[in-house]
């Protein structure tokens, strides 16, 4: 393969990005989540399946901006002693992302 030299910066290129792609988001799964408020803020509570199974969480450490997923709002939560993650679009609808290894 080639190398071509930009003439504006000088730099070497392989034609190849130098850095790997960013990866796809896992599938997601729209789920029902129950919420209060504290503080003005509006948090999760309990986590519905589609499957009719319910996970209530015991605490929610905090949420940002996910970039990723259309700058949705990530919540990372606690539920059944694990860390986990949910997720609520701008249009209010809530979802998680399906686990590796799940049906």
């Amino acid at each position: 393969m080639r190398k071509k030299i930009d003439p504006m910066s000088g730099n070497v290129s392989g034609g190849k990005a130098s850095h790997p792609a960013r990866p796809q988001p896992a599938p997601a799964i729209d789920v029902q989540v129950k919420t209060h408020t504290v503080d003005g803020l509006l948090l999760p509570h309990v986590i519905l399946l589609p499957d009719g199974r319910e996970f209530p969480v015991e605490r929610v450490y905090g949420s940002r901006r996910d970039p990723a997923r259309d700058d949705a709002l990530r919540y990372a939560v606690r539920v059944g002693g694990r860390t986990k993650a949910v997720w609520r679009r701008k249009d209010g609808t809530w979802f998680v992302e399906k686990e590796k290894g799940r049906p």
